[in-house]
């Protein structure tokens, strides 16, 4: 029968195990938290191989278990694509189909802000909205730039698993929205009173990644904002003139 299993981020896979108790087999799902979206294709033990962006149509249940049916929307292929330190290895323009819903890059409020997150829709408190992809490196590699990107985030935030965390970062060629889109939530503006707050999410194309997940209601047209968390003895100057005005 159908099996659900739980993936970090709210998602879950769905689909039948084989007989090592496995997700494997090419009509499996990962299914986003909204329970709708989906991309359904080939895995093998949990990992993705290839799959098109799908949404579920309909929902039977029987013996209390849930089988969903779904629509494939597209032929476009979504796989693994690991970031290294020097690439982003996915089209830089497949929107990340789940976030595309839900989110849009506009001219921020904030002043100085440049590009900001926006909410397309009414999103209720507690929703994953943005994934963060970007170049994958370790906490002790080398300085890829000369200056701070000013993206940089690491995977872990407690400090003391910082030592040994993956940093994910925003190179300069990847920072215009004409050259990235396929996930958005860089372009979230820093607050100190915050809508959103950091969580972590396993994404079936990147791998595990930051994400933003809102932390209140926020209406169709609102901007989002998180806490970027900077230590002020290291923070840019305009984190700390901002800490200033707002404190």
């Amino acid at each position: 029968g159908v099996s659900w299993q739980a993936v970090l981020g709210g998602a879950w896979l769905v689909g039948q195990l084989d007989i090592s108790g496995q997700m494997t087999g090419s009509d499996v799902a990962f299914l986003y938290p909204d329970l709708k979206t989906a991309l359904v294709g080939e895995f093998i033990n949990g990992e993705l191989v290839s799959a098109v962006h799908s949404r579920v149509i309909s929902v039977t249940e029987d013996s209390g278990l849930l089988f969903p049916k779904f629509e494939k929307l597209s032929k476009t292929e979504f796989r693994q694509w690991p970031s290294s330190r020097l690439e982003i290895t996915s089209p830089p323009h497949l929107r990340d189909p789940y976030e595309d819903q839900l989110v849009e890059v506009c001219t921020s409020k904030v002043p100085g802000g440049g590009d900001g997150l926006f909410a397309k829709v009414d999103i209720p408190a507690g929703t994953l909205v943005a994934y963060y992809n970007g170049l994958r490196m370790k906490a002790g590699d080398a300085k890829l730039f000369e200056q701070s990107s000013g993206y940089s985030i690491y995977l872990e935030w407690d400090t003391e698993l910082r030592k040994t965390s993956d940093v994910l970062d925003i190179a300069p060629q990847y920072q215009s929205t004409e050259h990235y889109t396929s996930t958005l939530a860089h372009k979230t503006n820093h607050s100190f009173k915050p809508n959103c707050d950091w969580v972590h999410a396993q994404h079936p194309c990147y791998g595990k990644i930051p994400a933003v997940c809102t932390q209140e209601n926020v209406k169709q047209g609102e901007e989002l904002s998180i806490h970027y968390h900077y230590e002020l003895d290291v923070a840019p100057q305009w984190y700390v003139d901002f800490w200033m005005i707002t404190e």
